[in-house]
């Protein structure tokens, strides 16, 4: 979880999240539960997850993917296409 001075900011970073411009490594996260993964739908070719080109996951315009990954995901694809990311993460225990 982002600490943010401003909870104005906190609402305007999680109400627009910026896609993912391929190529791109999705950093890992030990506390991930779930990555989801969208390609967008005005995409022009396949999307590659987790592999290299023509291997991996495939995602064409507008198919979802979610995983349970923790570590680094490539995604691979023309430039231009665009993936959009969400993760669903364990909130830290507080004492």
């Amino acid at each position: 979880m982002t600490d943010y001075e401003n909870p104005e900011e906190q609402q305007e970073e999680t109400s627009t999240p910026e896609p993912v411009v391929l190529p791109e490594v999705i950093p890992g996260n030990p506390n991930r539960i779930e990555l989801i993964l969208y390609a967008n739908i005005t995409n022009s070719a396949v999307v590659w997850v987790g592999g290299e080109e023509n291997s991996g996951i495939p995602l064409l315009p507008n198919d979802k993917l979610t995983l349970e990954a923790t570590e680094d995901l490539s995604v691979i694809g023309e430039a231009g296409n665009w993936l959009h990311v969400a993760e669903l993460v364990r909130e830290e225990a507080t004492r």
